[in-house]
């Protein structure tokens, strides 16, 4: 059983790793690598826990994760909080329609995500902003197959988390 100590615990510790993920993408990658497409840790970190959190906690993670997003990044708040939160949206359909708890499923809806993101995002900037932006859809491709190859090791990753933090899984507490 969980106790309050582990979840918050658990909780503090991703939501660590997401702002380091945050800072590396926003700064850090672009400044070594320019603005070339780069792995998206933070949407991954997002995707793991809406599909191995409860709703609640999901939805509190989401929305940190997006004000973070559009606080650290040049993407306007509200356009980040929106896209996130449509990913939000889609995870938990899939989660409860179609989702198995296993690498390869993890995959497709973290990726899935990563495009939803973009193209999310993409079309709100070009209604509520005055410039509408450029469409770089080889951009979002490169950047999901990029993080496709980081997935399988970051979901390892998050399980062990799971696992030294003596965190159960969402599916665990069900039945």
């Amino acid at each position: 059983m969980n106790r309050p100590s582990t979840i918050i615990f658990n909780f503090v510790i991703y939501m660590s790793m997401l702002l380091l993920a945050i800072s590396l993408q926003t700064s850090l990658f672009h400044w070594l690598i320019g603005s070339r497409s780069t792995i998206q840790i933070a949407l991954v970190i997002v995707t793991y826990i809406c599909l191995y959190r409860s709703t609640t906690e999901a939805l509190l993670f989401t929305f940190l994760a997006s004000y973070c997003l559009g606080l650290i990044s040049t993407m306007l708040q509200s356009i980040s909080v929106f896209a996130t939160m449509v990913i939000f949206l889609f995870t938990m359909f899939v989660k409860h329609q179609l989702y198995t708890s296993n690498t390869t499923s993890f995959s497709r809806v973290a990726l899935a995500n990563i495009l939803i993101f973009h193209v999310v995002s993409w079309v709100a900037s070009g209604l509520f902003e005055d410039t509408t932006p450029q469409l770089r859809p080889l951009d979002w491709v490169l950047e999901i197959l990029i993080t496709a190859l980081f997935v399988k090791i970051l979901f390892i990753f998050f399980q062990k988390i799971d696992e030294k933090t003596k965190r159960l899984e969402f599916s665990e507490l069900d039945g």
